[in-house]
């Protein structure tokens, strides 16, 4: 559907973090489109950057497990923060302190509604309804049948319409118009069901007939939320999309062409990879085409969500259980992971750093690199970038070293 938004009335989608944040612009064009003649006027940069992604959630903030930062700090760190239902209590406080700061700020409801877990507001209903769960086997409705990853509960049948229908009536009667929030995130991966990590997998008839049912939710969310914002988390379903087939899926199209913001969220370094394990150059290559390609010729807005875990591998095991990683070894990767996200970042694209903890604002906001002067070059075997404020440069190999620039490292040049 074709939605209209006035450039003055829209700031921001989910953070416009560093972009905004680098840029120091004003925000969102329209529902579904990105022209650039389209996007509010550039306000006046705060400390040269324009603003940062930021959840107002236990499970995304620790520092702020409790939701007891002041509103001020939340504001001030972020055009457009992502809540859970928990925490819209202080959606009236944070509209206040905006209009106090004379800060235009977007404020959108958080769900993982295809798996969700107890503290969300609508499981202890959707759990009574044994027959909403998928199961394996399909005869079989008990709990112990449920398909399920990992600690959760169980996935729910989005290939019913009852399911569909009660999500979405839940999210739109019980939080977006009675708090007036400014659209709706889903978390995910949610448009394949193949090659997740099942404690108890689905059945093939299942994984066959999945996308059509999250096809028809997008469609369905997206005629709920008018001219609301509506992001999605995971479009890519696997972190390593250098060797991802479900990029083809014709659900993940309907998806996307519904949906106003793309979320990556194991962009460029995860938070979950050790501060001493590199990324891989052709994932990382292959994410910039998927957003390229996939979403910003597409007319979408894009989320980069990046970070590292805080220790190195553990020999042994693996894990990024060993000794602490020093500071300038955590920092090479929040400036590889902002510089790969710079090389194609737009107006109204949002960058997330995340240290296994909280967000970096400081570093964000300190940088002043302007506007960007043109698309991204290969040069010298590095991607480099012009901004009106500086010159930035990305070394994607793990092991070479190019034009002067050690492996996955970046560069800021000032101008």
């Amino acid at each position: 559907m074709a939605h209209e938004r006035s450039a003055t009335t829209a700031p921001t989608l989910r953070a416009v973090s560093v972009l905004a944040l680098v840029l120091g612009l004003g925000f969102l064009p329209a529902h579904h489109g990105r022209p650039e003649d389209a996007v509010a006027a550039p306000v006046p940069p705060r400390s040269g950057v324009g603003s940062i992604q930021r959840f107002l959630t236990p499970a995304y903030d620790p520092t702020d497990a409790m939701g007891r930062k002041p509103d001020e700090e939340i504001v001030a760190s972020g055009d457009v923060i992502i809540i859970q239902t928990r925490m819209a209590h202080r959606v009236a406080g944070l509209r206040a302190q905006a209009a106090r700061m004379g800060k235009p700020i977007k404020i959108l409801l958080y769900e993982l509604p295809q798996q969700p877990g107890p503290w969300m507001s609508f499981f202890p209903e959707a759990d009574a309804h044994e027959d909403w769960w998928l199961h394996n086997p399909e005869s079989a409705m008990s709990r112990d049948a449920r398909v399920r990853r990992r600690d959760r509960p169980g996935v729910l049948d989005f290939r019913r319409k009852d399911v569909r229908d009660f999500i979405i009536a839940h999210v739109m009667t019980k939080w977006i118009r009675p708090y007036n929030l400014d659209g709706y995130w889903n978390d995910a991966p949610s448009h394949s069901l193949r090659r997740l990590d099942w404690i108890h997998p689905p059945t093939a008839d299942q994984v066959a007939t999945w996308p059509a049912g999250i096809a028809a939710f997008a469609t369905e969310m997206d005629a709920a939320l008018g001219s609301k914002l509506f992001g999605w988390n995971n479009l890519t379903h696997r972190f390593d999309l250098s060797v991802n087939p479900d990029l083809a899926s014709p659900a993940l199209d309907v998806v996307r062409a519904k949906t106003d913001l793309h979320m990556i969220e194991f962009a460029y370094h995860a938070r979950f990879q050790c501060v001493d394990e590199s990324s891989s150059e052709a994932n990382v290559e292959a994410q910039l085409r998927f957003i390229q390609t996939l979403t910003l010729d597409a007319g979408k807005n894009f989320q980069a969500y990046s970070g590292t875990a805080f220790r190195h591998s553990d020999p042994t095991t693996g894990r990024c259980t060993g000794r602490a990683g020093t500071p300038d070894e955590i920092n090479r990767w929040r400036d590889f992971s902002f510089a790969a996200y710079l090389m194609q970042a737009g107006r109204n694209d949002t960058y997330t750093w995340y240290l296994n903890g909280p967000v970096d604002h400081a570093f964000l906001q300190a940088l002043q690199v302007g506007m960007p002067l043109g698309p991204r070059q290969k040069i010298n075997g590095v991607w480099v970038r012009e901004f009106t404020g500086a010159t930035v440069k990305v070394n994607l190999s793990p092991s070479e070293t190019r034009d002067g620039i050690l492996p996955q490292r970046a560069v800021f040049i000032p101008k």
